[in-house]
């Protein structure tokens, strides 16, 4: 799923606000959609994906878009990937689309939050939820995890916790994007 670049100018917008970006962690990259776009806008990033044959391709994406030496790719499952090895505090943490399938959510928010600047750094969470008393196909639920479970965790973890760009799809899908700090 690419991501959109609107909302990326957009979400820049926002977190530039508040705080100066300029290193930001994104764990579950991918092929380095939104890595490069991040390194696009001068940003030091590094990105963290379990997937050899997705961190090829997002060194490529990288290289076509001349920002190689402004991303770092490493392989490492997140479930299993010890944070605090990163000698680097950043800016912003993100993660797109992969909260879903960790086995131990409580731990990796609070490893994220443990890696945030203190200095009002951020965390971005952009995942597909699932609101109570309304019926989602198989794949969906699959794909998802319910909004009421997942707020409260990131409330009690996170000082503050803010919802951003609630897309309501044909397919009752729900796009949400936490930014905590």
């Amino acid at each position: 799923m690419l991501l959109n670049p609107f909302f990326l100018d957009e979400l820049l917008e926002y977190l530039e606000a508040r705080k100066e970006v300029s290193s930001l962690l994104d764990l579950g990259c991918g092929t380095g959609d939104a890595a490069v776009k991040f390194a696009n806008r001068n940003i030091a990033v590094t990105g963290i994906d379990f997937s050899s044959e997705a961190l090829g391709k997002a060194r490529e994406r990288a290289k076509k878009s001349a920002v190689e030496d402004m991303v770092v790719f490493q392989e490492a499952d997140l479930d299993d990937f010890d944070i605090s090895a990163l000698a680097d505090r950043y800016d912003v943490i993100f993660s797109k689309n992969v909260y879903a399938f960790l086995e131990d959510k409580e731990g990796f928010l609070k490893k994220v939050k443990a890696k945030i600047d203190k200095d009002n750094g951020r965390f971005v969470l952009m995942i597909s939820v699932l609101f109570a008393d309304t019926d989602y196909s198989n794949l969906l639920k699959n794909i998802s995890v319910p909004h009421d479970e997942t707020r409260e965790l990131l409330d009690d973890i996170f000082d503050e916790v803010e919802v951003h760009d609630i897309n309501y799809l044909e397919d009752k899908e729900v796009k949400i994007t936490y930014v905590a700090r």
